[in-house]
């Protein structure tokens, strides 16, 4: 089995520059097939970045004082109940929530953790019950030492996982390869509330595990299973698979098994990355496994439950790291032009999120609040090897000034080179005229997505096809 890598990862953003756009940029001069067939998920590598400056999150063997990020922003009200009522000091806990002792070291004396069903539950009322004690995670780490740094001038990349509530006091259990090597942390609720204030309290590298503490209160939390359940059993997944959150996933538990100290739960409900450190349910709606493996076609693999237990109970030292709002977001796609279908505009808008990594730390120099980077081409008639020969003209331009616009030179060319390439090949070839997209990225504030939205970049890039 293969460990599932967070979604649109560092080494994700590596493939999309160096493969996709680098590589076309050589290929130009040239030949090869379609670049776009190589974006994708790449191997997570499996050593440690070095710690930055503003420090990496540590990864010694066995529960660890880890690094705690620090992603800035407050719940939106503090410590208020979430969206589905999840029971706070001001809220008491409605019926069907059960009070119970929190893991040891928890903040909240009087904290309470829904209770497992009384009978089981169908797919649907588990979504209802559950979706909201899981957690979507976006991961910052330095870009340096993986040749992204070098070769498209990037200095940070983005990854994302999964996570879920243990303690109604914001406590949450993910894995430790979604947060290894990173600087920052951003989470995001159901009810759409971020917190940029994320620490790590404790790693088990043995066992892919971390524990994560939200700077809120009265959250829903999921209760734990008190045994492994069954083979035979059913196994329900919520996740971020590829990005797309709280994706429900229906199958049953296969077999357990053990790597040196682990314990694994192999089970056949379907993942994928991104899906990293989500929950895996029995059907009274108690956690069974921490969603950690797939090698695909069902062979899948979550750390067990005693593990996440014995996280709880271990050992904490807490840790900040820096602050930070989140990922910048794709707003106001327009394409013009040949339509698109769904999938060539999915994959096109994929492309430009995992692109924008190399943009985003320009946006967080001093500069105005708005600013407009364009870019053309031309492309000869011919196919898509003659189009990738255009790539080399891509000159973009800038109003930025100063610092943010000298930092936009080099990964902005990288950035256009890796549209157009995609372009290159959705476009059908017998089109003639325009070709073009245009969006706006925007960086959140340090307060995260609920804050104020922080600097925008209105990109263009015009084609003659």
């Amino acid at each position: 089995m293969r460990r599932l890598r967070p979604e649109a990862g560092r080494q994700r953003a590596l493939a999309i520059v160096i493969v996709d756009a680098a590589f076309a940029f050589l290929l130009v001069h040239f030949a090869g097939d379609d670049l776009l067939q190589a974006i994708g998920q790449p191997p997570r590598a499996s050593a440690s970045s070095a710690p930055s400056a503003s420090g990496a999150a540590a990864s010694s063997s066995g529960p660890s004082a880890s690094g705690s990020p620090s992603a800035s922003g407050s719940p939106s009200a503090s410590g208020s109940p979430s969206a589905s009522g999840s029971p706070s000091a001001s809220n008491p806990a409605p019926s069907g929530v059960a009070s119970v002792t929190p893991p040891s070291g928890s903040a909240s004396a009087h904290a309470s953790v829904l209770a497992p069903a009384a009978a089981d539950l169908s797919a649907e009322d588990l979504f209802d019950a559950r979706a909201d004690t899981v957690v979507v995670l976006q991961v910052r780490s330095s870009a340096a030492g993986t040749g992204l740094d070098v070769v498209a001038g990037a200095r940070v990349a983005v990854a994302r996982g999964s996570g879920f509530v243990v303690d109604p006091a914001g406590l949450v259990v993910t894995n430790e390869h979604v947060i290894h090597g990173g600087e920052a942390i951003l989470a995001r609720l159901r009810d759409g509330r971020s917190f940029g204030t994320v620490k790590i309290l404790a790693v088990d590298v043995e066992r892919d595990l971390a524990l994560l503490e939200l700077p809120a209160r009265g959250l829903a939390a999921a209760p734990l299973a008190e045994a492994d359940p069954r083979v035979g059993a059913r196994a329900l997944a919520i996740g971020s698979p590829k990005g797309l959150e709280y994706t429900l996933t229906d199958g049953i538990v296969s077999a357990f098994r053990e790597r040196g100290p682990t314990k694994l739960l192999q089970f056949q409900t379907t993942i994928a990355p991104g899906s990293s450190g989500g929950p895996l349910f029995d059907t009274r709606g108690r956690v069974i496994g921490v969603t950690t493996e797939t090698q695909g076609a069902g062979l899948n693999a979550a750390v067990r439950i005693e593990h996440v237990k014995q996280l709880l109970a271990g050992p904490r030292a807490p840790r900040e790291l820096a602050s930070w709002g989140g990922q910048a977001r794709l707003e106001e796609l327009h394409v013009e032009g040949p339509p698109l279908g769904p999938t060539d505009r999915g994959n096109l808008e994929d492309a430009l999120r995992g692109a924008s990594t190399l943009l985003e730390p320009c946006l967080r120099d001093p500069g105005p609040e708005k600013a407009s980077m364009n870019a053309g081409t031309t492309w000869p008639p011919g196919g898509v090897l003659q189009r990738l020969s255009a790539l080399r003209e891509i000159a973009p331009t800038t109003d930025l000034t100063g610092p943010p616009g000298e930092c936009l030179a080099r990964p902005g060319r990288f950035f256009f080179t890796q549209i157009a390439a995609q372009l290159a090949g959705i476009v059908p070839v017998e089109h003639r005229g325009k070709v073009v997209v245009r969006f706006r990225l925007t960086v959140p504030g340090p307060g995260g997505e609920a804050a104020a939205p922080g600097r925008s970049l209105d990109v263009r890039l015009d084609i003659d096809a």
